[in-house]
């Protein structure tokens, strides 16, 4: 009797499921709700594998809702159920969705962990593996490596997506590759752009019709399967379109695009609202029509704003400092640039942190060495008495240095340099200057393999036992087993397999 209920249990959640991926692209609330209820009643009758899909499912809707705490918290249990019941056959799936979470959450590295540890599972469906390809080329993006996003959307993203033949997935790296040609397009005319402010253009930078034209072949892929697709990615899709008609035929044959991404997004998907009103703003804006774009960037910062949607915010501050200086409003240019920087400086410090919980070291390994990403990416917007005290402590990493001696040496108040480094690093000044010391303490461990009382010395501890003590804080490991083993260390930039 047992076994037949069992049988019905599966027969019954199995048809929930349907239910629920039915309803994920034309309205996710419903299937967020549903797969919500599956979870529990599936973990409940011993289903794990149901109760496994149902999380990546409620997972997904959540994620198209912006509920991210509550999308990871879904991912979290799938990988729980997955382990439990000792299958692999979704944990490539799993992995997917958690880098495309950490990626709206901005970080970076560990989206771009997530996503290569994806790509080591089979069961990574067609659909599924431009997905992957795609979060690691706009992880390589954010971290500034512009040519190597291009060369992983080239090379893997959009050929995987073809060989999907799912429309929504051709859709996607099809438009996303336009707007990363675009972006190079702007780049190569001097148009200034949120995503390379203050960073060297590439090497091999063509000139800006090349990227346009390219551009709109991308976007010409797109337009024989927009029908096809959901009404976020069809907006997006209209977005794309509007802002490389602008730099291609002008503004007037892009408005009627940006209307119809604004009329498909309504009321029902206010962030692919958002998204569309910000690069209405932004055409706008190149197109030097300040006084509209102001109002389009305005309506699009409300929406963001009520969505506490940071990556968002951040891009629209950018052009919202435009927008005023163009049309003679300084203040509101100093606000949204202060704005702008307090975002930017946030995304650095979420971007390179590495959440070292029991679930992420199991996972993900141990954090890599990531002091020069965060200073390629706080560099453009840094104030100049900050760069002046990293370059002191950096010049003085072998002894110990004192805040007061540092404020001196960078040209500012105790107070000033404590408010600096707090803002734009997340930590007070004295956090900085250890951790410095202790990534020189762990290069001397682990390439020169120097004995640990050498290394303390070198690195200006009197005491080898203090010393110790330190390091194991800092990296959970002694510095003599440092020295003994070989430490793994993941490569944030290598270019996946």
């Amino acid at each position: 009797m047992r076994q037949v209920s069992r049988q019905e249990d599966a027969i019954r959640f199995q048809a929930m499921l349907c239910e629920a991926g039915a309803a994920l692209h034309v309205n996710p609330r419903p299937a967020a709700v549903v797969a919500n209820a599956l979870v529990r009643e599936a973990e409940a009758a011993g289903h794990l594998d149901c109760a496994a899909e149902a999380a990546l499912l409620g997972a997904e809707a959540y994620r198209k809702l912006n509920a991210t705490d509550t999308a990871q918290r879904l991912v979290g249990k799938a990988l729980s159920f997955l382990e439990r019941n000792g299958r692999t056959g979704r944990f490539g799936c799993a992995h997917k969705l958690q880098s495309m979470l950490l990626l709206s959450e901005d970080r970076i590295a560990l989206a771009l962990a997530a996503a290569r540890r994806a790509l080591l599972f089979p069961d990574l469906s067609d659909a599924e593996r431009p997905y992957v390809y795609g979060t690691i080329a706009m992880c390589y993006g954010h971290l500034y490596h512009l040519e190597l996003a291009y060369r992983v959307m080239v090379e893997q993203a959009l050929p995987s997506a073809d060989k999907s033949q799912n429309a929504e997935v051709i859709c996607a790296c099809n438009s996303r590759m336009a707007g990363l040609l675009h972006l190079y397009a702007c780049m190569a005319m001097g148009i200034p752009q949120n995503s390379s402010f203050g960073i060297q253009p590439p090497s091999s930078l063509c000139d800006a019709t090349t990227y346009l034209q390219q551009a709109r072949k991308h976007l010409q892929v797109c337009a024989s399967l927009v029908t096809n697709v959901s009404p976020v990615e069809r907006c997006w899709y209209f977005a794309m379109n509007g802002i490389v008609t602008a730099s291609t035929e002008g503004l007037s044959s892009a408005i009627p695009l940006f209307e119809a991404g604004l009329a498909i997004a309504g009321t029902a998907f206010p962030r692919a609202r958002m998204q569309a009103l910000a690069h209405y703003g932004m055409a706008l804006r190149v197109a030097e029509k300040h006084q509209e774009a102001l109002k389009q960037l305005q309506q699009a910062e409300a929406l963001a704003s009520v969505m506490n949607d940071e990556s968002a915010l951040r891009m629209i501050n950018f052009e919202l400092s435009i927008v005023y200086r163009a049309l003679g409003q300084s203040q509101g240019a100093i606000d949204a640039m202060s704005a702008y920087a307090r975002l930017h400086a946030r995304k650095t410090l979420l971007a390179t942190t590495w959440c070292n919980d029991p679930m992420t070291r199991h996972y993900y390994g141990e954090e890599p060495d990531l002091d020069s990403v965060r200073t390629a990416m706080l560099e453009p917007i840094e104030p100049p008495a900050l760069k002046r005290a990293d370059k002191y402590i950096e010049c003085n990493v072998t002894r110990r240095v004192v805040i007061a001696e540092l404020a001196r040496n960078a040209g500012v108040s105790v107070r000033k340099l404590q408010q600096l480094y707090q803002q734009y690093r997340g930590v007070p000044a004295s956090e900085v200057i250890r951790e410095r010391r202790m990534q020189m303490a762990r290069q001397l461990l682990n390439q020169q393999q120097l004995p640990v009382a050498i290394v303390a010395d070198r690195i200006g501890y009197s005491s080898a036992a203090n010393f110790s003590r330190d390091y194991r804080q800092r990296f959970g490991m002694t510095a003599s087993s440092a020295r003994r083993s070989v430490v793994r260390k993941i490569d944030v930039f290598a270019t996946p397999n």
